[in-house]
């Protein structure tokens, strides 16, 4: 019995395109939990594209607010 496809495809090309999506929805993801520890999900991707100046500025504050127990 042979597997089921995750994605459909009908062409090689197709499939490099899915191929590409999923490497750039994983890296984005990767690169959140590295660098800034924060678990993204692929719905709130294009929340932290439009607001990442924003996100990024604040993080150093929301530390700040956790070392002195103002936020859990």
């Amino acid at each position: 019995m042979p597997a089921l496809r995750k994605y459909e495809y009908e062409t090689k090309e197709e499939l490099a395109e899915i191929r590409k999506e999923r490497d750039r929805v994983s890296h984005f993801k990767r690169f959140w939990k590295n660098k800034y520890n924060i678990n993204v999900n692929e719905e709130d991707i294009e929340f932290f594209k439009k607001n990442k100046s924003i996100i990024k500025a604040a993080i150093p504050i929301m530390n700040e607010l956790k070392n002195i127990q103002f936020v859990e």
